[in-house]
């Protein structure tokens, strides 16, 4: 029988949520700029002006604040890019609505959502798997709104998988590069590179292997 994941915040923490959240805000710094295993929880409380003692009312440990960080933001990626696909105005298409929601939150938040968006090998197996989940559900979502173009109708399942993956890839890196830009402006990049990458990608065709090979002979 699994463990079920012990959530943060913890004890004091659901009393003191400034101080869990001046936490959470700290760590998503560090994280992002010097990399998890570089930051110690000595360095995070030094940071937060707290004792590495005092710590441990706040979290169970940083493992499980990477995990906390990741799920909030991947949560919150969901949450508003279905809400904002409900109630988008009839004019916009849904891709174009899907990218702003996430141009804007690489703007607002970019260090949770890049935190997101990398690999993890530090968490458990459990919180893997739900990670992994949300990354799936996101990537559904993007597979659907990618479908209403006429491109990708009837693309096969494995081809539409390397079309999102590399649309989440494209999205990442637009991310890292664009560190200028305001919402508006982020927008509109995000938006013309994906498009232009969908664009780009080779119609679905049917392959004859049994005629290739004879034409080899």
């Amino acid at each position: 029988m699994q463990t079920p994941i012990s959530f943060v915040p913890m004890r004091e923490a659901k009393a003191s949520r400034p101080r869990f959240e001046q936490i959470m805000a700290v760590a998503s710094h560090l994280f992002f700029t010097q990399g998890f295993d570089a930051v110690s929880l000595r360095q995070l409380a030094k940071s937060v002006g707290i004792s590495s003692g005092t710590m441990y009312n706040y979290i169970e440990s940083k493992q499980a604040l990477l995990y906390e960080l990741m799920d909030e933001t991947l949560s919150l990626l969901l949450v508003q890019s279905k809400r904002a696909l409900r109630s988008r105005n009839i004019a916009n298409d849904e891709l174009g609505t899907t990218i702003n929601v996430f141009a804007n939150l690489a703007i607002t938040d970019r260090a949770n959502l890049a935190l997101a968006l990398r690999p993890a090998p530090q968490l458990t197996d459990v919180q893997r798997a739900n990670i992994d989940k949300k990354l799936q559900q996101y990537s559904e979502l993007l597979q659907g709104v990618i479908r209403q173009r006429p491109l990708f109708l009837d693309i096969e399942p494995a081809c539409m998988h390397r079309v999102v993956r590399g649309t989440i890839t494209l999205l990442r890196a637009c991310m890292d590069d664009n560190l200028q830009l305001n919402k508006a402006e982020a927008a509109v990049v995000y938006s013309s590179l994906v498009n232009a990458w969908l664009n780009s990608f080779p119609a679905p065709r049917t392959i004859d292997f049994k005629k290739s090979s004879r034409e080899k002979h």
